[in-house]
């Protein structure tokens, strides 16, 4: 039997605040774009690690505050890379 464990975000996910009736149209672009460097750091957190995340989407970011976002690294949603290309 496989159980999988996640964090729990007070918000939800990324999608279910953007759907919300009441709380999506608070997201306005300037938070939307804060939110985009929040996700990219979280990102290039995984590469320096090597890692490679194959789900990024809204459903995977978990939001714990409405201007505090972090991807969701999911073990199944993760590679590791074996290569990484010259810069």
């Amino acid at each position: 039997m496989m159980v999988q464990v996640t964090e729990l975000a007070p918000l939800r996910t990324l999608l279910d605040c953007l759907q919300d009736k009441l709380l999506g149209h608070t997201f306005g672009v300037k938070l939307l774009c804060d939110l985009a460097l929040q996700i990219a750091d979280g990102m290039a957190y995984l590469e320096k690690r090597r890692l490679i995340h194959r789900d990024l989407a809204a459903r995977n970011i978990l939001v714990f505050a409405k201007d505090k976002v972090r991807p969701s690294y999911d073990v199944c949603s993760l590679s590791y890379c074996f290569w990484h290309p010259l810069v």
